[in-house]
């Protein structure tokens, strides 16, 4: 009995390995100049390797690497440095954080419904946490922090920021910004407003006015100390409108 409970017991250790994987961290390809370094030396990276948790990797220009962390796979853009804090794999979790100091990543976060899925980037200014979706994250010491959300609802944050979540939706993907030094995102509509075609203001309308309907946009509706009237007033009178026409 004791040896047939052994043999159990391997067989169900053996199910575990194949179906999770354990905690691992695979090369799954190299384009271009890419290294990584654990400890002092910086080291070529090679499609195939195993990495460790700390290992920090870097690409050159028009280089990348694609990375397999268990079932989620990370996709490091050209010109990027990233570290992988850590990669934890049990039997009811799946736990990863990733640093990035600057440059790009993708997220591709399979979630599976026996395990608790937690898989975050951290950036300088903030964290975007990933469960069973995809993203794209870019930081820059003076662009900031961007997120593109692909596909699912990611949640981004920082001690001093309230938790937000985010959905993408197509075709026009949800896009969260915060620049250095602000504590308040952009609003998730800024790059729609920005490639809009035409910009309409009332005649009287400031510049520092019209700064603060892009910033703000359908958000200084809610307002209740004195936006909404300030809105109405401009919306009194005449307005011009510039258009010109471009026929292919």
């Amino acid at each position: 009995m004791k040896r047939r409970t052994i043999y159990m017991s391997t067989i169900l250790i053996m199910l575990f390995a194949v179906s999770y994987g354990f905690a691992e961290i695979k090369v799954q390809s190299v384009r271009g100049s890419v290294a990584y370094k654990l400890g002092k030396q910086w080291r070529a990276l090679r499609s195939g390797m195993s990495l460790k948790e700390g290992t920090k990797i870097s690409t050159g220009a028009r280089s990348s690497a694609v990375i397999l962390l268990d079932n989620h796979r990370l996709t490091v853009r050209q010109l990027t440095m990233m570290k992988i804090y850590s990669n934890k794999l049990t039997s009811t979790s799946s736990d990863t954080k990733i640093g990035l100091k600057y440059g790009r990543l993708n997220a591709r976060v399979k979630r599976i419904k026996t395990l608790k899925t937690s898989f975050k980037i951290s950036t300088p200014v903030a964290t975007s946490s990933v469960r069973g979706s995809e993203e794209e994250v870019f930081y820059g010491s003076k662009s900031g922090m961007i997120v593109w959300v692909l596909d699912g609802t990611i949640e981004t944050g920082n001690p001093d920021l309230p938790s937000r979540f985010i959905t993408g939706r197509s075709p026009s993907r949800s896009v969260f910004i915060l620049k250095p030094g602000t504590f308040k995102p952009l609003n998730l509509l800024f790059n729609v407003t920005n490639a809009s075609m035409v910009k309409i203001y009332a005649d009287n309308t400031t510049d520092d006015e019209k700064g603060v309907h892009d910033t703000f946009g359908d958000e200084i509706f809610d307002n209740t100390e004195g936006a909404v009237e300030f809105l109405d007033n401009l919306l009194q009178g005449a307005a011009t409108v510039n258009i010109d026409l471009i026929w292919p």
